[in-house]
């Protein structure tokens, strides 16, 4: 009997140790699993657009302004004002702007393509003298052109050229492209896809 429990004990020891070695990783890990299934950080509640206060954030700007037309070299004021059930897409442009030279051509032909769909396209020169305002409508064959006032661009912030604001059938922003480019051109016809198919 003595001899079954001398050759027991080394057993009883081995294994003791080995319980210890394996189950103390466990706890470690129970631990840093604990740790890792903290809940996650909920997402801001902030929203992803920070309207800046030095651009208008609905359509309010565009009240019944008064503006110099620019048609065939010939200039007068008329009164420019949302019309109900339209859809308004304002552009700030300049002749000496290169990237909205650049732009033309693709605004040029959503303002062609939109026109039936209740769409309008309303260019406004800013920064600009008449000449030169008017030399740029008929080198592009614009067919509705504005020399924009100081009143009108303080309202907008004195936007980035060019600048794109669409207004939708209710007379609020529904949209705008600052400093827009050829993407933004992409970008604003999906857009007036959709604002136009109801």
């Amino acid at each position: 009997m003595a001899v079954g429990i001398s050759w027991s004990w080394p057993y009883v020891v081995f294994g003791t140790i080995l319980a210890a070695t394996c189950l103390a990783p466990r706890a470690v890990h129970a631990e840093e699993s604990t740790k890792s299934a903290a809940p996650a950080a909920t997402p801001s509640s902030e929203p992803s657009f920070q309207a800046s206060e030095h651009y208008v954030h609905h359509w309010l700007s565009l009240r019944p302004f008064t503006a110099v037309r620019i048609s065939d070299d010939a200039r007068r004021r008329e009164t420019v004002a949302p019309q109900p059930g339209r859809v308004e897409v304002l552009v700030f442009l300049a002749s000496w702007c290169q990237p909205c030279q650049r732009l033309m051509t693709d605004l040029l032909r959503l303002d062609r393509h939109y026109r039936p769909l209740n769409t309008d396209f309303i260019f406004v020169f800013s920064h600009d003298t008449p000449s030169d305002a008017a030399n740029f409508v008929k080198d592009y064959g614009m067919s509705r052109a504005y020399l924009a006032g100081q009143d009108l661009l303080k309202s907008f912030g004195n936007p980035e050229l060019p600048s794109i604001y669409v207004g939708d059938r209710h007379g609020w922003l529904a949209n705008r492209y600052l400093k827009a480019d050829t993407l933004a051109a992409a970008k604003l016809d999906r857009f007036l896809r959709y604002i136009t198919a109801y």
